[in-house]
C-alpha cells in the first residue's frame, strides 16, 4: 500500500493532535491500537481514505442524541500488522513525543504477542514481571531463554 508523502503527512498531523495509541485488551488478547475521534466527518473520511486501515464508525444514535453535544466520528485500527505498519508511515512525520509513544507501543505489542505465544505449561522470561497468561514464571532471569 503506497500513500503520498503529502498526504501522509497531512494525516500524521492529524493523527499526532488528535489520536490516540495504547494497547488494549481484546478479548483474552493484549492489541495494540490506534484511534482517532472528531466531529467533523469530512475530515474523518479523508483521513480514513488516507490511511486505507481500520474501520470508520459513524456516531451511534446515543451520541446523535445528546443534546450539548455533536455527533462523534470514531476511527480505529486494532489488527497487529495494520498498526505496526500505520505507525510505519506515520512515525516519520511525528514529533518527539508521539514518535516515543509509537517507539513503547511496538514494544510492548512484541512482547504481548510472544507471551501470548507461550504454550501452555511453558515458562514466561519476562523479568520481573508477573506473567498475564498465568504461565510459570521464571524468577532467575540470569538463565534466559533455553
Amino acid at each position: 500500500m503506497l500513500m503520498d508523502t503529502l498526504e501522509i503527512a497531512w494525516a500524521a498531523g492529524l493523527f499526532e493532535g488528535e489520536g490516540c495509541a495504547a494497547l488494549c485488551k481484546n478479548g483474552v488478547d493484549i492489541v495494540p491500537r490506534l484511534y482517532l475521534n472528531m466531529t467533523d466527518e469530512d475530515v474523518m473520511r479523508k483521513f480514513f481514505k488516507i490511511v486505507g486501515v481500520g474501520i470508520l464508525y459513524e456516531p451511534t444514535e446515543y451520541s446523535k442524541n445528546k443534546p450539548r453535544c455533536k455527533p462523534q466520528w470514531r476511527w480505529t485500527v486494532n489488527k497487529r500488522g495494520d498498526v505496526i505498519w500505520l505507525m510505519d508511515q506515520l512515525q516519520p512525520y511525528m514529533c518527539s513525543r508521539r514518535s516515543e509513544k509509537f517507539n513503547e507501543l511496538r514494544a510492548e505489542a512484541a512482547r504481548e504477542y510472544e507471551l501470548a505465544h507461550v504454550p501452555e505449561g511453558d515458562i514466561c522470561y519476562i523479568p520481573f514481571q508477573k506473567c498475564p497468561r498465568t504461565h510459570s514464571y521464571l524468577k532467575n532471569t540470569s538463565l534466559g531463554k533455553s
